[in-house]
């Protein structure tokens, strides 16, 4: 059997509030992983900015996306570019000639030959960065907004949505819920990722 890398992000989840009585799972498995209880997060600490210095290793000035929302005229001159958009994103994608400035974590696996997963509850900008430059055929991709997943990962999860709603209908509880057995169960079966 393969080893496999998890990377596990929780959103603002500061190292003083992981605790065997708050973060029971969370605490079980800092024993068998990494654990950085130092680490700082991006200047500006904004989520779609944090995830553009994971998966290139590089500040923002470096990897170009500066904020959760910015004005860019040669982009849009009429309005700020929303990072939480995926059409945004795109379109911010399409000018440059690429998202980040910077080689991913997904390039990098892609150019090892490798595949890639993606599970996540954020937004589709954030699942945009999470898989940038990831290869088509190679990746698998699963969140609560439909048009962030990847062929088929959609109708794995329709069925076992509460009440069929979208990630805004749900409870956080029931998202979270949702994207684990996702990604325990429907995405080693669906894509063997490395």
């Amino acid at each position: 059997m393969r080893k496999r890398v998890v990377v596990a992000i929780c959103g603002g989840l500061r190292p003083d509030r992981v605790d065997p009585l708050r973060t029971p799972a969370i605490w079980k498995l800092r024993p068998s992983g990494c654990w950085f209880a130092n680490a700082k997060t991006t200047f500006p600490s904004e989520t779609r900015v944090a995830a553009a210095s994971m998966v290139t290793g590089a500040p923002p000035r470096d990897h170009g996306l500066l904020a959760n929302a910015f004005y860019d005229p040669t982009i849009f001159p009429d309005r700020v570019i929303d990072t939480a958009s995926e059409g945004d994103l795109a379109e911010l994608s399409r000018l440059r000639g690429r998202l980040l400035s910077r080689m991913t974590l997904a390039e990098r696996i892609a150019r090892a030959g490798l595949r890639y997963a993606v599970v996540s509850t954020a937004s589709p900008g954030t699942m945009a960065i999470l898989r940038a430059g990831a290869m088509p055929g190679a990746s698998y991709a699963w969140s609560p907004d439909a048009s962030a997943c990847s062929p088929g990962a959609t109708a794995a999860a329709a069925g076992r949505r509460p009440g069929g709603g979208t990630r805004h209908d749900m409870p956080h509880a029931a998202m979270v819920a949702l994207a684990t057995g996702m990604l325990v169960e429907q995405a080693p079966a669906a894509f063997d990722a490395d």
